[in-house]
């Protein structure tokens, strides 16, 4: 399957001469595949260095692994990590535990994310931050850990558990909240809504997910099962599209709800994916925290202005 993904890309740059190969890597925990992660890492490297093409390389993950090889190997390219945490130190280990032991894994992430600002400091981080209301009760010790970061290619994604109602959030704990880590000199997202110039990566053409056994996707919120697939990978390289699923990304409809939302003109939250599987009445709006309109867009107007 590397050897197929290698040639994806060879392939498709002869078919349009990109000028930028994002490779971003995805689990389940991706890094727990170390070798196999290098070995892309090594051949775009060489690949973007021999035909002029700029290389990003981002990983999603938990955080638990971060081994010095894999550090090394991105000394000298422009890299991002996304890397969570469920709360502060006891609430974060009653439910993020290693699996060897038991162990909470606070410490050895916060530990991981520290070193990799220090050693890579022309990585982006993304510090997400999955909150209920109880992680808003008691924010002081994450607070102290974010404050270490100012200046810093660090920044705060905050998002709701899913599972969670949205009506059990304190509103005003949580703007108080992002008004404080924004005074740490931190840059802070509040529930994915930034508003700006935005598009997800499953709405851009030219973006693939490749599964391990070769099937394709758009989107890497899925259950990865082999019906929801978009194609599959060939042993040329070639992508063998299921042309009706592509179209349904493609030709997605806006569904009425944002289409008649005021803020439509400059949200980034659409997405073809949530429209798609809800047949057109997506949920998970920002607005369904139960705050208003003016609400949130005085809140991101605050969080884009540089504090002095």
């Amino acid at each position: 399957m590397i050897e197929r993904i290698k040639k994806h890309i060879e392939w498709q740059w002869k078919m349009d001469k990109f000028e930028t190969l994002n490779l971003a890597f995805f689990g389940g925990e991706p890094l727990l595949a170390t070798n196999q992660v290098l070995e892309l890492i090594a051949f775009a490297k060489d690949f973007c260095k021999q035909n002029d093409v700029k290389l990003r390389v981002g990983f999603t993950t938990n955080g638990t692994v971060v081994g010095e090889r894999i550090v090394d190997a991105l000394r000298e390219v422009d890299c991002s990590f996304q890397i969570t945490l469920d709360g502060h130190r006891e609430k974060h280990n009653t439910v993020r535990k290693l699996k060897t032991n038991g162990n909470g894994t606070f410490d050895v992430i916060t530990a991981n994310i520290s070193n990799l600002v220090s050693t890579l400091p022309q990585a982006h981080v993304t510090l997400r931050i999955n909150y209920d209301a109880q992680t808003l009760e008691e924010p002081e010790q994450l607070l102290q850990f974010i404050g270490q970061f100012k200046g810093k290619n660090l920044h705060v994604a905050l998002h709701r558990v899913w599972q969670v109602d949205a009506e059990s959030i304190d509103r005003e704990a949580l703007f108080d909240f992002v008004v404080k880590i924004k005074n740490l000199g931190t840059v802070a997202t509040l529930q994915g809504f930034p508003l700006g110039a935005y598009t997800c990566y499953a709405d851009k053409l030219n973006a693939c997910v490749i599964n391990y056994n070769g099937d394709v996707y758009k989107c890497t919120a899925r259950d990865f099962k082999q019906e929801s697939r978009c194609g599959r990978l060939d042993e040329s390289g070639l992508i063998v599209w299921d042309n009706s699923r592509l179209q349904a990304h493609c030709f997605s409809p806006v569904p009425a709800r944002c289409a008649e939302c005021k803020l439509f003109p400059q949200c980034s939250s659409l997405c073809s994916q949530s429209t798609i599987d809800s047949n057109g009445n997506p949920q998970g709006c920002a607005l369904d925290q139960q705050a208003s309109v003016d609400e949130y867009v005085l809140m991101n107007y605050y969080l884009t202005q540089t504090i002095q």
